[in-house]
């Protein structure tokens, strides 16, 4: 189980409109002082708002309020109780909860009040320099070992179905917004599709943060302190690794080529290699260039389509690197 975000692309409205409501509620209950909104989290189009969040102070101390109008399967509440219970790690934590509310079907929100501390980006994207890599590597050998070595709740899926729901959700928001071309996209979704039913069967899923960036892993007093923490589920093994990669790939430079995008892509890979949890496995080189493909499909559909502007060129680079990495699987 997981929580389905942009599954919910077609029954999400917009919340910002019963932000009003919901903050007639939290203020008098919480006393939260709102000194300005911070993040708005849409499912790809600025109309479809799941979430709202405020910088502020709480009981005179600094704090963010994020405000939940998506439901979820998971509540954020539930999964920070359960990484309080699981992890393992001294050296990863969440923030701090200060109050919160679990989202419920008279309010229709949720909400959490969370530490707002100081925070430093483990690298800037699109690029980390070698020092920056190693830095994430250790990060992840500590994340797979410590924090996320045993599930924190069942599985109810296989990897082919998981990614079957996800590709179909994808092709379905593609055409409805236009985004779609036989020679284009559906020409790669055949070609994943033959990719898929020759080797998911193959590939577990494995408890991961499914949300794992430079821009949800920062740096605080010698400590990783992770955000987006709404995605934490069952995913395909070695998922979060390309996650991180395909997070800086979508935020490339225009001009930038094919030939130094996989530098980028393979270099990443090199030092992933390195990883002392990957060494262990026996799969990383055969699993890694189609979880790649996974991501590159995804934003051949959707992310470089749905409600972003002035992305051509970057959709061409990334139709040249879903052809380069399928041509040998």
């Amino acid at each position: 189980m997981s929580n389905k975000i942009t599954e919910k692309y077609f029954t999400q409205k917009d919340f910002s409109l019963k932000l009003q409501s919901a903050l007639a509620v939290i203020i008098p209950k919480t006393k939260f002082n709102i000194q300005k909104e911070i993040w708005r989290g849409i499912i790809y189009d600025k109309d479809k708002i799941g979430s709202i969040i405020f910088a502020g102070t709480y009981k005179n101390k600094p704090a963010i309020l994020k405000i939940q109008g998506l439901r979820p399967e998971i509540d954020e509440m539930t999964i920070f109780e359960k990484f309080q219970k699981n992890n393992k790690s001294r050296r990863i934590r969440l923030p701090k909860v200060y109050a919160g509310q679990k989202w419920n079907t008279k309010n229709k929100f949720g909400f959490l009040i969370l530490e707002r501390i100081p925070l430093k980006n483990i690298f800037l994207m699109p690029l980390a320099d070698k020092k920056q890599k190693q830095m994430f590597c250790r990060f992840y050998n500590e994340y797979r070992t410590k924090t996320v070595a045993q599930a924190w709740w069942k599985n109810d899926l296989c990897t082919k179905a998981a990614v079957i729901k996800r590709l179909n959700n994808w092709t379905k928001i593609s055409k409805h917004n236009k985004c779609w071309s036989q020679n284009i996209q559906g020409k790669r979704v055949s070609r994943f599709e033959q990719i898929l039913n020759k080797h998911f069967e193959q590939i577990p899923l494995i408890f991961s943060h499914g949300h794992l960036s430079a821009n949800d892993i920062f740096i605080n007093k010698g400590k990783f302190v992770l955000m987006s923490n709404l995605f934490w589920g069952f995913r395909p093994k070695y998922y979060d690794l390309t996650f991180n990669i395909w997070a800086c790939l979508l935020r490339l430079p225009n001009k930038t080529s094919s030939l130094q995008a996989i530098e980028l892509i393979e270099d990443w890979r090199e030092n992933y290699r390195r990883i002392p949890w990957v060494k262990k496995q026996n799969d990383f080189d055969a699993i890694f260039p189609i979880m790649l493909l996974e991501r590159l499909t995804g934003s051949i559909l959707v992310d470089l389509c749905v409600g972003r502007k002035n992305a051509k060129r970057l959709l061409r680079l990334h139709l040249q690197l879903f052809d380069y990495y399928s041509k040998d699987i």
